[in-house]
């Protein structure tokens, strides 16, 4: 039976917690885990937010002409698109050089022994990138490569998706052998079954009893009446989990990193921050009663200053009339690295926090950071 996110999330866990034990290392206590984490945090959101994000402002005003505010009345309130224009002139060359050919990427071998090895990697990358998992691949690109002319970063967020599907299938009449072999489906979690006998069952003629014995002296065997099978109504709950590598462009006011970083390699603390409704998080395998208890009654970028500068009539969404499950809870999946286990190195770690105080909801050691950043 394939497993829940949560179930992984747990047993990565206890896998951790026993590699811990046998390394003779103590690991650091969760709520000293997350007191550093919500540090880390608070201080990348006030760098982004208040060092980063009025200069993106000012280029997002530039870019759709939009007036400056000390205009006189009787003179001219014209204002120069040239921003706007420049870029739009580069981004259908920029465009072309990825997608105007059948591959995006081509791996060069360095050695004769390296050349299936980098063809097959051309191959994956290419299938990944326009492939039928990624669609919007396009758009995509587009919109990271036009945030990195206009705000001079744009962001994209490469990483693994895993899907679970539950889907609900009935079936009716099914005889022993056959309940048997659907009930045998390691994907399915539960069922429901309700047996009856078989309605147009007709028993055959028994023959009459016989007498004697055969011919090695026992007793003759006497016909039996033959039961009536069975029939079986069934409806079972069916997991299916599949997975692919997917890639998003991120509003770069979603993407959080500390002050002191010159990449995303060497920083601290990079994180992306949304607001998810408790729906999508219970889907996600958070518990339903606990993300309810960390939701706001709005969504805080409907008050972000760089949010309205994209999205003008952002504050004037229609409010969430779609009961206790549709409201928004602030989500953040950060990446830092903090010396939990206490040998005394960091390690990069991957945490997820929900609610404006950044309850940690989960966090495990990671090898890779799933962004990239264009700088124009």
């Amino acid at each position: 039976m394939a497993l829940t996110d949560a179930e992984i999330r747990e047993q990565t866990a206890e896998l951790e917690k026993e590699q811990i034990r046998l390394a003779g290392d103590t690991a650091m206590d969760v709520t000293e885990l997350e007191g550093i984490v919500a540090g880390l945090i608070d201080e990348a959101v006030d760098y982004i937010d208040l060092s980063e994000a009025p200069d993106r402002i000012v280029a997002n005003d530039y870019f759709n002409g939009r007036l400056f505010g000390n205009e006189e009345d009787g003179r001219s309130q014209v204002v120069s698109r040239d921003v706007r224009d420049t870029i739009a002139l580069m981004m259908p060359q920029i465009m072309r050089t990825f997608f105007g050919t059948q591959r995006v990427v081509e791996y060069q071998p360095r050695y004769p022994e390296d050349v299936p090895n980098s063809e097959q990697a051309s191959d994956y990358v290419n299938q990944v990138v326009l492939g039928t998992d990624n669609p919007t691949s396009f758009q995509t690109f587009y919109s990271i490569i036009k945030d990195s002319l206009i705000k001079r970063v744009g962001i994209a967020k490469v990483d693994w998706e895993r899907r679970e599907e539950v889907e609900h299938e009935e079936f009716t009449g099914l005889d022993d052998q056959a309940l048997q072999a659907l009930l045998s489906d390691p994907d399915i979690e539960g069922s429901s079954i309700e047996s009856y006998p078989e309605p147009d069952f007709v028993a055959p003629d028994t023959p009459p009893p016989t007498e004697g014995v055969s011919p090695t002296g026992e007793p003759q065997p006497q016909p039996q009446d033959m039961e009536v099978p069975m029939l079986h109504d069934v409806v079972i709950r069916r997991l299916s989990v599949e997975g692919s590598v997917i890639f998003e462009a991120l509003p770069p006011e979603e993407f959080l990193i500390d002050r002191r970083a010159k990449s995303v390699e060497d920083a601290t603390i990079v994180a992306h921050r949304r607001y998810l409704t408790v729906s999508e998080l219970v889907s996600m395998g958070y518990d339903y009663d606990e993300m309810l208890d960390l939701a706001g009654d709005a969504d805080e970028f409907d008050t972000n200053s760089e949010f309205l500068s994209r999205h003008p009539l952002g504050n004037f969404a229609d409010t969430n009339e779609g009961g206790e499950a549709n409201r928004k809870v602030l989500y953040i999946e950060a990446y830092a690295k903090v010396d939990f286990s206490g040998s005394g190195i960091t390690s990069l770690r991957r945490f997820c926090c929900a609610g404006n105080h950044h309850q940690l909801l989960h966090h495990s050691p990671v090898n890779d950071i799933p962004f990239v950043v264009f700088s124009g």
